[in-house]
């Protein structure tokens, strides 16, 4: 039983572990000039990384 559990585990968290690398997009709102908005999105992406983000 043990091993049963510690399988599905194993096998669940599988798809987690999996590399991918983030894409990322940078967007600025000027829609209000007195406050514009700067965000970024990341994403999982299966293309080249697109940014390089804290030396990784």
């Amino acid at each position: 039983m043990k091993f049963c559990l510690s399988l599905a585990l194993v096998l669940g968290a599988a798809p987690c572990m999996a590399e991918t690398v983030a894409g990322v997009v940078y967007l600025q709102d000027t829609s209000l000039q007195e406050r514009p908005l700067s965000l970024s999105i990341w994403y999982p992406s299966e293309e080249p990384a697109s940014a390089e983000i804290g030396g990784n």
